[in-house]
């Protein structure tokens, strides 16, 4: 009888949460924010372009991506999200008593997922430009590929900070600061012995040890040997501090349901 209630609780759980992720995908769909996973990566190589030219223009395709681009597509579709939640009621589709974490689970999840398009978007723009400009632009498709997706992991634990801290920080100053210190900042502190500190250094490192492509933007030159040591080390922080982060912003949302 246990057993059974317990499956059947389960069952009723992961309904629910199939639901909530429908509702939330059907939001995003009549939103347009699928044009930022366009014009996002669009831009990226447009910078990319102008500030290194064709020579480097694979390399900087990728340190500009992590820089800035990334965390200024997450905090987008973060504003768009919370904009308009306010705008529908003064988000009160999302404080569903015991739904409520979920729900802002089911948007994370959404977002990252919308990561990861625009990564592909990425690679195939990538793809075009050494299609065209062949013998000069020189891209490992599978080895970028891969980076690409563990940038991403490794920038996981931004989507719960950023939903926990806008609750003290006005929106718009939240969204400059997110994308601000990853571009200003963490560069700078990615290359002192205390980086670990900082979780916006975390894919800077995975970068730095996948691609060769240091924090300040260029190649490392002179590095044979491979370390999986120095990838596993900033997902497993990324994946402590998600962790601690979540656990943090659950805490804040039951709190407010009270």
């Amino acid at each position: 009888t246990t057993l059974n209630s317990y499956s059947l609780r389960l069952c009723m759980e992961e309904c629910d949460m199939k639901r909530i992720i429908a509702s939330e995908a059907i939001k995003l769909k009549k939103s347009g924010t699928l044009r930022l996973v366009l014009i996002i990566p669009f831009v990226t190589l447009f910078i990319a372009f102008l500030m290194g030219g064709i020579q480097i223009f694979s390399v900087f395709s990728i340190y500009w991506w992590e820089t800035g681009f990334l965390f200024l597509l997450m905090s987008l579709l973060f504003l768009y999200d919370i904009k308009s939640e306010e705008q529908a009621g003064n988000f009160q589709n999302v404080k569903w008593k015991k739904l409520s974490w979920k729900i802002h689970l089911a948007k994370m999840l959404l977002i990252w997922l919308r990561g990861i398009l625009a990564s592909i978007v990425l690679i195939i723009l990538l793809y075009l430009v050494a299609f065209v400009f062949q013998g000069i632009v020189v891209v490992d498709f599978m080895k970028v590929s891969v980076a690409l997706i563990a940038i991403l992991l490794a920038a996981s634990w931004n989507l719960p900070f950023i939903y926990l801290i806008f609750k003290w920080i006005n929106t718009y100053v939240l969204l400059a600061a997110n994308t601000l210190i990853c571009l200003i900042v963490a560069p700078f502190v990615a290359q002192t012995p205390v980086w670990f500190l900082l979780p916006y250094t975390y894919h800077y490192k995975v970068t730095e040890s996948l691609l060769n492509i240091k924090p300040s933007g260029d190649l490392l030159t002179g590095k044979i040997n491979f370390s999986i040591w120095e990838v596993l080390l900033p997902f497993g922080l990324s994946i402590v501090v998600t962790i601690g982060v979540s656990y943090l912003l659950k805490g804040v949302i039951e709190h407010d349901k009270k």
